[in-house]
């Protein structure tokens, strides 16, 4: 029984302290167990501070799926040491180590801010585009966007550099795909290759273009390949390359249904690669071999893209509401020995009428690919010309040259003798 009451600590014997009165030894071991516990919940904290920054240094720097710890910004508050009537607060000064410390710790802090900003679900800017700033675009937003961002698979962003300088950055898209070797051909603007532009009229055909030139392609993923120059067109403005692939592409659907000046979304990529929208209208429809063109000699402005007043003007004077208005007539071409002038009107080609420059280059495009594959270095067309001077409509036809390379248009002059025309 005695041993089982001291045990228990609930029985005494009648010489002992009572509980309110205890002894010196128990005295001392109350006043230093706060202290030791103290101690130990600073280690705990220490311990456990310690343990979230390598989880969160672990977690930034390993693809582990573990759960990543949150990120906190780093607090050290300050410690008052004596406070003045109006409120001024006196704090103990920091000690360097620690101030240090801190420091770098917030270092860290900002660092990883900046770099989870930079993941996708969290890029605070991306560059504007019309689907997110056109408001006449708000009807079919939602349809846009998915078709946009099928699309958006094949386009590519392209750099070129000539002699170790940087010369031009464009985009461009797959149109074919060599499964056995392993390469695929991507479509540009002739920009690219591009060394000089001495005129900004590109029908003077004195733009400069190497073969040589550095060209690297950069795709959506952040890979890069190099593009080897295939062949490029002068008057459409394209440019061809191969390039080496180690992974596989997906490669566009093309329809032959689109219609001059049908709605279309432009794509692009910057030069951060980022996905560039824009909203335009068909242009031109173009084969991907060599493009031979026939030359007319003529360039134009078509009347349905006038200023009302001035077709109605027009429509008045020559009872025309359509066609093209002869802008500038290439000395010596067998259009300007055959009497037209500038302000004449082009209303048809081989039969069929004409309202856009667009659907002259098609016509003009689908002569070539039905007269088949060889080059012929000139062939006859037939054009309606309205000669607005003498009010009248003849049909003409000019044997015009054919070439793949850039139309010049030569500007006339006269040699002043002294004496007037």
């Amino acid at each position: 029984m005695s041993t089982r009451s001291r045990g228990c600590g609930q029985q005494q014997s009648p010489g002992s302290q009572s509980a309110g009165a205890p002894s010196e030894r128990s005295k001392k071991g109350k006043r230093t167990k706060p202290d030791s516990a103290g101690q130990d919940r600073a280690e705990r904290e220490t311990k456990k501070s310690n343990l979230s920054r390598r989880e969160e240094e672990e977690d930034d720097d390993s693809c582990s799926s573990a759960v990543s710890s949150p990120l906190r910004e780093p607090y050290m508050p300050a410690v008052e040491v004596e406070r003045y009537p109006d409120g001024t607060q006196i704090r103990r000064p920091v000690d360097r180590e620690i101030s240090s410390a801190y420091n770098h710790t917030k270092a860290i802090y900002y660092e990883k801010i900046e770099r989870q900003m930079k993941l996708p679900t969290l890029i605070p800017d991306t560059p504007p585009n019309c689907l997110d700033n056109d408001p006449t675009l708000l009807h079919i937003r939602e349809s846009a966007k998915k078709i946009v961002l099928r699309a958006a698979q094949f386009i590519v962003g392209l750099s070129s550099s000539f002699d170790g300088e940087p010369l031009a950055w464009c985009s461009g898209f797959w149109i074919d795909l060599d499964s056995e070797k392993r390469t695929g051909t991507v479509v540009t603007t002739a920009h690219l290759i591009r060394t000089k532009r001495p005129s900004l009229d590109a029908w003077l055909c004195k733009d400069e273009f190497a073969s040589d030139v550095k060209v690297t392609v950069h795709l959506r993923c952040g890979t890069i390949a190099k593009g080897c120059l295939l062949y490029h067109q002068k008057h459409y403005n394209l440019a061809f390359f191969r390039v080496k692939m180690d992974s596989s592409i997906q490669l566009p659907s093309f329809s032959d249904e689109l219609k001059c000046a049908q709605d279309i979304f432009e794509l692009g990529r910057d030069e951060s690669v980022n996905l560039v929208i824009n909203h335009g209208k068909v242009e031109y429809s173009n084969p991907t071999r060599r493009i031979p063109r026939p030359h007319l000699g003529l360039k134009f402005n078509a009347i349905s893209l006038l200023n009302p007043v001035q077709v109605e003007k027009i429509l008045i004077e020559y009872k025309i509401d359509e066609g093209l208005i002869v802008h500038e007539v290439s000395s010596g071409s067998p259009a300007e020995k055959c009497g037209i002038r500038v302000g004449d009107v082009i209303e048809c080609l081989n039969g069929k009428c004409i309202s856009t420059v667009v659907e002259l280059e098609d016509m003009l495009l689908s002569i070539m690919e039905n007269s088949g594959d060889g080059l012929k270095p000139d062939l006859d067309v037939e054009i309606q010309v309205y000669f607005v001077r003498r009010h009248l409509r003849r049909i003409k036809t000019l044997r015009v040259n054919v070439s793949d390379d850039g139309e010049i248009i030569v500007r006339g002059i006269h040699i002043f003798s002294g004496k007037p025309y």
